[in-house]
């Protein structure tokens, strides 16, 4: 693992306006993981399914950690949207998508 990256987690709320927030807050820091570009020919099955995944993230299953769809990966100034979440023996397979 590579790079130590930080889970953000999503909070909604209404204001007293009725509009609609969003807020982010760290939920881990310094998480290590690696993250891999997929190759053209993933993301191109991946885009015929109608998800742009365009990452893909790898970490050690942490004791308190739960990373959800609604998450957000950053790491080196570049923020990622969590597509997908696989779950299997001591690995956490995250599917991500760049942000602009």
């Amino acid at each position: 693992m590579d790079k130590r990256v930080d889970v953000e987690g999503r909070t909604l709320w209404t204001d007293d306006l009725l509009t609609e927030e969003e807020s982010w807050g760290r939920k881990w820091v310094g998480l290590p993981a690696r993250i891999e570009p997929l190759s053209s020919r993933e993301r191109m099955l991946y885009m015929r399914e109608g998800a742009e995944t365009t990452h893909r993230l790898y970490c050690e299953k942490v004791s308190g950690l739960t990373v959800r769809e609604t998450d957000r990966i950053v790491c080196d100034g570049r923020v990622y949207e969590v597509v997908g979440v696989l779950e299997g023996g001591d690995l956490i397979e995250v599917e991500l998508k760049e942000l602009k």
